[in-house]
């Protein structure tokens, strides 16, 4: 049942999960922090690197849920590492400074983030603005934003600083997506921007040091743009373009000859020109051929005036490689070496005498740094790349009395799956164990003196483990499988444990030694404690499937006293229908096996003393809820509840309440543009005869309100997992649910979503547990970008303070012209009983510009923290009851609008502590009407 729960879950989660920024309340915080390699690799990873002048190098790499940055010198050691959530943002560009700094462009859902970490890895700033592409150079970063059937918008920043310069259209200029490096600015701050003309030609434009257009020109290519010792070359996969930059006019062209992969190399100041299968060196001055050689491989460099080329042999798994050295005068051969390993442009220069190959290490699959001789290509050393901090992902817990057992699986292989026990009351980690690396969603099981883990080996074996539990010693290891066996299952076992410390575990395979690779079984053992030996076997079911790929899903397996029911909640691709049963604990007889309603797999069950229940999809229009004795396997009555106007429904949580009564969670959609999505919370009357009440979210717009999980507090009340979010915004809280009127008490605000990549920010997932007076919560904590890890953590919540934060966005006035400055003002009021302290009021600007004149000041409210970035700003505060704060500010009213909808977006984020009411209050928009774009502006 807990494996099942938490799958339905997490699949929800992945739909509609927010995160956000938190800060520690009462109770406690235990965070989970690994060291371990800086990159894992595969033959499908692409990592990207940029070399430095200093010989390190900038290695960037998606891994898991972060985009993961290491500053790498020379020797294998680490200068300094990030690690951005990348679960909103994707990582564009990283370019290395001449300082040590590093420049990361990550795009995201209406606007792109640019930061710039300084040589230590410290952020230096970040800066939010419209961009898919951008280039570095003199002082400025300039970003290219292109949409459909809009002219490209180009923004220019300080590089030093992240500040406004200028924005600019470029009329007739349109991005067609195909270009790979579109941009590039010169040593005077001129930019130039490549893209496709209203009839699909291919055009270049410039822009001046202040944004304006000088020029416009057609060209025979635009994927790739460069500028080099005053001139500028535009390149494609098969045509190469140089042209004057002071009027745009060509001084030579030539075809089948181009750029590789985005990028165009030079030989001193000649370019490379690259076809098919060969290389050329092209005389800047002329474009007259110096010199041109057969290749069989790309352009990974030029080291010291001379080029470097790397193939990769086309098998799978990719094997070795080869690695040559051609002379830059002349094109000549200097050497080739055989590379045990493949390329793919992971090369740069670390010395005079040396380049670096980052790629696996021989006996792990984690990055080391290989270095050659430019001289000879003989391999000088290999240099393990150092560890960096690293998190846990997929965590599951479980919770017995004054334990709490937490499992994490970690992003790499070479360090295994933990389990630690955590006291609760102090968060302090009582033991840890180290276990072997299984299945992502292991099934956990307490007894009285183990703990139990259901998971699959690398070959989709079922295997058992016991841990004690007071010392998390591992005493055994069972695989329940006997002979050739092979499963297609998306779970791992299910498993109760027993009061002797015994184990129940089910679970299907193929028998590979029976009459047909098709035949299936399903069996249920009973594993002693002493050392897991089998007590005893019985199949419980048998069939014949005509598919040999398609999975199944283990039936749901609940501990009924010392026995044990089956339910087996599958779908199309299922056995034959199983049906409820319950067997006897102590030799796996049946003690009863009837019929039961078809089930699917968004089928939710739940099982009390006397009763199983389930919800499932009946038809089209109808969910049913049925209850059948867990004594007898009788029906004991049905309920049905319409959905006709939802196509689509997830039953979250099913919860059997203590007179009777069921809690049923359901979360209903229209998959579909709109996506309009609701979620009701049933309480059926014990007796199946109707509804006692059905609490729903409110629709508002398109503001999504929505509950993700139910759990049943002991004092008579509910707590609820709940999210609103508009436009990918939005704040996680939990709500205290009165069971008996069927309406929230108030609500406990977590996180924020979609604000900043590089903000200070935590995810609290589904799990949250009472305990005591506070409230356990586990989730992935982020303190992006330092310090640089990914940490499970558990939050032991305390309300503390009651109160509600509420905003409001005054409207902008009418009738302003481009030219003038327009004011806007965001208050925040605070009515409660005690004083709140670093509250978080976030004001996103919906053009891309300066302000001025900005203020943060009101009765009631102790300080005021301003922080201003591109486009946004952010107050955190300290108010007291009744405070009222206000932010006010100027920004200049723009022409040329570039997006489709304008608004001015608030939210207040209450500190963790503060129980609120109506978390509505929190967000608070305008539109902003009339042209908000100009050519030319300088904030």
């Amino acid at each position: 049942m807990h494996t099942m729960k938490a799958r339905l879950q997490q699949w929800a989660l992945l739909l509609f999960a927010l995160a956000g920024a938190a800060s520690a309340g009462a109770g406690w915080q235990h965070d989970w922090n690994e060291t371990g390699p800086a990159f894992s690799l595969d033959v499908v990873d692409r990592l990207e690197i940029a070399g430095t002048a200093n010989g390190s190098a900038l290695i960037g790499s998606l891994d898991g849920y972060e985009y993961r940055l290491s500053h790498v010198r020379g020797d294998g050691s680490i200068a300094w590492h990030a690690a951005v959530p990348s679960s909103e943002w994707i990582p564009s560009r990283v370019s290395p400074e001449p300082d040590g700094a590093a420049v990361l462009l990550l795009t995201g859902p209406s606007y792109s983030s640019i930061a710039r970490f300084d040589a230590s890895g410290a952020l230096q700033w970040s800066s939010a603005l419209q961009g898919t592409h951008f280039a570095v150079g003199a002082d400025r970063i300039a970003a290219l934003s292109v949409a459909s059937l809009r002219p490209a918008l180009v923004t220019a920043i300080d590089r030093y600083s992240g500040q406004w310069r200028w924005q600019s259209t470029i009329p007739g200029l349109y991005g067609s997506g195909f270009e790979e490096s579109p941009l590039a600015v010169d040593s005077d701050g001129s930019t130039y921007v490549s893209g496709r003309g209203s009839s699909g030609e291919s055009l270049l434009a410039k822009l001046d040091p202040q944004g304006a257009l000088r020029w416009l020109r057609r060209v025979a290519a635009s994927q790739v743009v460069s500028v080099r010792d005053g001139r500028v070359y535009v390149a494609g996969s098969s045509a190469l373009q140089v042209l004057n930059p002071a009027d745009g006019q060509t001084l030579w062209h030539i075809d089948e000859c181009g750029a590789y992969q985005g990028e165009l190399s030079f030989v001193a100041a000649d370019p490379l020109c690259v076809s098919a299968t060969t290389l050329s060196r092209r005389s800047a001055a002329s474009g007259a051929e110096v010199w041109h050689r057969d290749i069989a491989g790309n352009v990974l460099g030029v080291f010291g005036d001379d080029v470097y080329i790397g193939s990769d042999p086309v098998s799978f798994p990719a094997a070795d490689g080869m690695l040559q050295r051609l002379a830059g005068s002349d094109g000549a051969l200097q050497w080739q070496q055989t590379m045990p390993f493949p390329l793919r442009g992971r090369i740069w220069q670390v010395s005079d005498d040396l380049i670096g190959i980052a790629c696996a290490t021989p006996t792990t699959d984690a990055v080391a740094l290989h270095r050659y001789r430019m001289q000879d290509g003989g391999l000088s050393d290999i240099r393990s790349v150092a560890d960096v901090p690293r998190g846990v992902r997929d965590a599951g817990e479980t919770y017995g009395g004054a334990d709490l057992f937490v499992l994490g699986q970690a992003p790499w292989k070479a360090l295994p799956a933990r389990v630690r026990r955590l006291a609760t009351d102090s968060g302090s980690v009582l033991w840890e164990n180290a276990t072997t690396q299984r299945s992502t969603f292991p099934g956990l099981a307490l007894t009285p003196n183990r703990l139990l883990l259901a998971e699959m080996d690398e070959l989709s074996n079922a295997v058992v483990r016991s841990l004690d539990r007071a010392s998390g010693a591992l005493r055994w290891e069972r695989r329940i499988t006997e002979g050739r066996t092979y499963s297609s299952r998306s779970k791992p076992p299910r498993i109760v444990g027993l009061g002797g410390d015994d184990a129940l575990v089910s679970f299907g395979y193929v028998d590979l030694e029976g009459p047909s690779f098709l035949h299936r079984l399903q069996e249920l053992q009973r594993l002693d404690d002493a050392a897991g030996d089998v007590v005893w076997r019985q199949q419980v079911n048998e069939w014949v499937y005509p598919s040999v790929s398609t999975p199944w899903t283990e039936p749901a397996l609940f501990g009924i006293g010392e026995d044990v029911l089956l339910w087996a909640a599958v779908g199309a691709s299922a056995p034959p229908v199983m049906g409820l049963q319950r067997r006897f604990g102590s030799d796996g007889a049946p003690d009863f096996v009837v019929a039961a309603a078809p089930l699917s797999e968004m089928t939710r069950l739940s099982v009390a003393a006397d009763a199983v229940f389930a919800m499932t999809r009946l038809d089209g229009d109808t969910l049913r809820l049925v209850k059948y004795s867990a004594s007898s396997g009788a029906l004991l009555w049905q309920f049905d509840y319409p959905r006709a106007s939802w196509p689509e429904v997830l039953i979250l949580d099913l919860l059997p309440l203590a007179d009777g009564d069921v809690l049923v969670l359901l979360h209903l959609y229209h998959p579909t543009a709109t996506g309009a999505r609701a979620t009701h919370l049933l309480r059926v009357n014990g007796d199946g005869s109707g509804l006692r009440y059905v609490y729903r979210t409110r629709m508002q717009g398109k503001t999504r309100d929505l509950m993700t999980r139910v759990v049943l507090a002991p004092n008579g009340e509910a707590l609820l997992g709940r999210q609103l979010y508009y436009d990918r915004r939005g704040i996680d809280f939990l709500q205290r649910f009165d069971l008996e009127q069927g309406s929230v008490i108030g609500s406990q605000a977590l996180g924020l979503r979609g604000v900043d990549p590089f903000a200070q920010r935590s995810a609290w997932g589904s799990t949250f547990i009472p305990h005591g007076d506070g409230v356990l919560i586990s989730g992935t904590a982020l303190r992006s970008p330092l310090p640089p890890t990914r940490r499970t953590a558990l939050l032991d919540l305390g309300v503390e303070q009651r109160g509600d934060l509420a905003l409001q966005v005054r409207a902008f006035p009418v009738g302003i012209a481009p030219g003038d400055s327009v004011p806007f003002a965001v208050g925040v009021r605070y009515t409660g009983d005690t004083a709140v302290t670093d509250a978080t009021l976030i004001v996103e600007l919906p053009w891309q510009s300066g302000e001025s004149g900005l203020s943060c000041s009101g009765t009631g409210v102790d300080r005021c923290e301003l922080q201003v970035r591109h486009g946004q700003i952010v107050a955190r505060f300290d108010a007291t009851p009744g405070a009222q704060l206000e932010l006010v500010g100027t920004v200049r009213m723009l022409a040329v609008p570039t997006l489709d909808k304008s608004v001015l977006r608030a939210v207040v984020h209450a500190p963790t502590g503060l129980l609120e009411s109506d978390v509505h209050n929190n967000f608070r928009s305008v539109p902003v009407e009339g042209p908000i774009f100009a050519d030319g502006f300088d904030g």
